[in-house]
């Protein structure tokens, strides 16, 4: 087990920005590498913020080639040393896709893929003491008898009967012959002990992103859906894909139908295959819409706000949408904070809403005169309508390659679905391949100050990992 993979970056904002289209002047503390191995490289990575104590952070990444097992750091002093957290994993083994989440109570909770007794699906882990440590919570299986894959974890902090309740959802497969996948939800009410579902949200070839909660307990599960209907006046070769959401009002236990909210266009795996030999990686491979809800600062009622990187014109471009009517109707998706070279690209989008209603958005920036990217953020206090000029809060670009660390490892694959006549599933993972822009998704969290705290990967160092900064 390595000994960290987060570097910290203060970033402080001094004084108060006047308008939204004004300059943020900001000031930049240490940048302290946690891991100097240059052989470990890391990707997606997960963080959460202590709701009881602004000082504490969990972060976690999983490794960039699967030689190691995910991990996960803690830090006391808001980010800037981070030190690891162990997890007490009781049989079994960890894989990736690693999530975090802090509930009401300050338990951190941690949910990531792996195996047990021979057999696929998420390990949970918990913390109470404030992310010191994780003790194994439960191994959840898929009900189908196949594994899960890419879970996506949120904890209800609502006042209500479903406060302190658990959701991940999930994408999994229902059959193999021939194959059949869904997305749905798993939820727990008994701190993680127990899981009911999956409660299928919808079948076919889907994409989930992490739930959202409102105020009043509503849950939104938000998804990509492949191959609906296809967008006009486009080359014949991209693809279009519907960016939808599904509203339960009963703590998960069933969704109404899906509402189609956007698109997202992608220009083929042709044309994908192409720039990756070409050592181009500045787009999201698989994008994941990002959603986050708060209070508005102008009505305090809640808002929803969703970004994606989309290719509709070639490059990846961040596209916003919102509701203000608890999803049920959503402003349509707009550019936001690009440049004015319309060959520069943004991508790898996380965002966040404080208690004050402040809604942060960071993403790694392309240049494409420079070929480096950096780590931007804006912020909106007016729900949306516009954003602070970004500014860059990370200490310098970074080459455009994220994944490093390159070489070939084995992963092998246990269980039912994986037996080809007998035989386990063996893969051997090429990082610059399977992780060319540092993963699926990033995440931020805010903490009890209303501090922003974003990671992501990349390769300053020449190896992929991870980096942390607080924006206040």
């Amino acid at each position: 087990m390595r000994t960290g993979v987060i570097a910290g970056a203060l970033i402080l904002l001094l004084g108060a920005v006047a308008s939204n289209t004004g300059l943020v002047r900001v000031r930049y503390g240490p940048d302290p590498l946690v891991d100097a191995n240059p052989n470990a490289s890391s990707v997606e990575p997960a963080i959460a913020a202590d709701p009881s104590n602004a000082k504490t952070l969990v972060a976690a990444a999983e490794s960039g080639t699967f030689s190691s097992p995910p991990e996960a750091f803690v830090s006391h002093d808001g980010g800037y040393d981070w030190r690891e957290a162990p997890l007490l994993l009781r049989g079994g083994s960890l894989l990736g896709d690693v999530q975090l989440a802090a509930a009401p109570n300050g338990t951190f909770y941690y949910a990531v893929l792996g195996s047990q007794g021979g057999v696929n699906g998420i390990q949970l882990f918990f913390s109470t003491n404030h992310g010191n440590w994780f003790d194994h919570a439960t191994f959840i299986r898929n009900r189908h008898g196949h594994g899960f894959d890419h879970e996506q974890l949120a904890i209800n902090g609502a006042y209500g009967p479903y406060r302190g309740r658990i959701y991940m959802s999930v994408l999994y497969a229902k059959r193999l012959q021939p194959q059949l996948n869904a997305c749905g939800l798993l939820r727990s009410s008994d701190g993680g002990r127990r899981f009911h579902g999956p409660t299928q949200v919808i079948d076919g070839w889907c994409f989930n992103s992490r739930p959202v909660v409102l105020s009043d307990g509503t849950l939104l599960f938000p998804f990509i859906m492949a191959g609906k209907r296809g967008a006009s006046g486009l080359p014949p070769e991209t693809k279009t894909e519907n960016v939808e959401v599904a509203i339960s009002k009963n703590g998960g236990k069933a969704f109404a139908s899906p509402l189609v909210i956007g698109t997202y266009v992608w220009p083929g795996l042709a044309n994908m295959k192409h720039r990756l030999a070409s050592g181009e990686t500045d787009f999201d491979g698989d994008p994941v819409p990002q959603f986050a809800a708060g209070p508005s600062p102008l009505t305090h009622r809640d808002e929803i706000y969703g970004v994606w990187s989309d290719m509709r014109t070639g490059v990846s471009r961040l596209l916003f949408t919102k509701s203000t009517d608890e999803g049920r109707h959503w402003s349509p998706p707009v550019p936001i904070l690009t440049t004015d070279n319309s060959q520069d690209a943004q991508y790898q989008v996380s965002l966040a809403v404080n208690g004050r209603g402040v809604l942060g958005v960071a993403y790694l920036q392309y240049r494409s005169a420079t070929r480096r990217v950096t780590e931007m953020f804006a912020d909106s206090t007016d729900a949306g309508a516009t954003f602070s000029q970004p500014v860059p809060i990370e200490s310098e670009p970074a080459p455009l390659a994220v994944a490093g660390s390159a070489g070939y490892s084995p992963s092998a694959y246990h269980g039912r679905e994986s037996q080809l006549d007998g035989r386990v599933l063996i893969e051997f993972t090429d990082p610059s391949q399977r992780f060319p822009s540092g993963g699926d998704y990033v995440q931020m969290a805010v903490d009890r100050s209303g501090a922003f705290h974003p990671v992501w990967a990349d390769a300053r160092t020449g190896t992929s990992q991870i980096w942390t900064a607080s924006v206040s």
